[in-house]
């Protein structure tokens, strides 16, 4: 028995192999190895959607008009986007909800990273752990309050000393404190 996503899968595949480009396409912020939706119209509001990164590809029909609206939403699905850390990679800077300087509450510290890569300047996110920067979400620091994340910021970065940049990086990194 053939279930939707296998269906879905085999449209894309043929669609693939007569080379006909999707309607729609969408790419993260952190680049198309940490997601990619590919998304085109077969006929009576339908879409097959092509979606995930480089590790697995998902693929539905949809029967929302408005699926190529929103295509970042197909990443921020089946635990994808999860937490703030995967959203701001999906979604970049832009994505990243970040609490008022008085909030008090768990928070944590996503760090984003300006870098070169092999298309000229790109970024990646990660989150301030006890030892720095890691791009696991589960490894972070959770802090009680945004005073209290900001100082950690302050004691790893400070911003009056001089930043030495490494490998590959074009800029300082950007901090930016959230809920966890």
């Amino acid at each position: 028995m053939t279930n939707t996503h296998e269906i879905a899968e085999n449209i894309v595949d043929a669609l693939r192999y007569r080379g006909i480009v999707p309607d729609a396409h969408f790419i993260s912020a952190s680049g198309a190895n940490f997601g990619i939706v590919e998304a085109w119209d077969i006929g009576d509001d339908l879409s097959v959607i092509a979606y995930g990164d480089n590790a697995v590809t998902h693929y539905d029909i949809s029967d929302d008009v408005a699926a190529h609206a929103d295509l970042a939403a197909w990443l921020l699905t089946d635990g994808i986007g999860a937490h703030p850390l995967e959203q701001a990679a999906v979604l970049g800077p832009d994505g990243i909800l970040q609490v008022e300087a008085d909030y008090v509450g768990d928070v944590a510290v996503i760090i984003r990273k300006h870098q070169y890569d092999s298309c000229g300047e790109g970024d990646s996110y990660g989150c301030l752990t006890g030892k720095g920067f890691s791009a696991d979400w589960d490894s972070a620091v959770v802090f009680t309050s945004a005073a209290m994340a900001a100082a950690a910021i302050e004691d790893f970065f400070p911003a009056d000393e001089t930043y030495r940049l490494n490998h590959n990086e074009y800029a300082r990194p950007s901090f930016y404190i959230v809920a966890a």
